[in-house]
């Protein structure tokens, strides 16, 4: 799960960057780390049903970077 790793990294990389601070996203992308640390928690566990769950109710950004990232890891490449 390479990329998803690297998905919640650049997440929590991007929480401590000063403009997130200067424009009050900090708890926003830490939560956005927090789902993507989750998400791969479920499905090291095989619980692909509360992964989906979970992704269904993400924003659409950060949804669509942790499904992106499960496909490359997931995916025949």
């Amino acid at each position: 799960m390479k990329h998803l790793n690297n998905l919640i990294k650049a997440t929590i990389e991007d929480s401590k960057a000063p403009w997130a601070i200067s424009e009050d996203m900090v708890d926003m992308y830490k939560q956005d780390a927090k789902d993507f640390k989750a998400i791969l928690n479920m499905i090291k566990d095989k619980n692909y049903s509360g992964a989906k769950k979970l992704i269904q109710y993400m924003d659409t950004l950060p949804r669509e970077g942790a499904i992106v990232a499960i496909a490359y890891d997931l995916g025949n490449s």
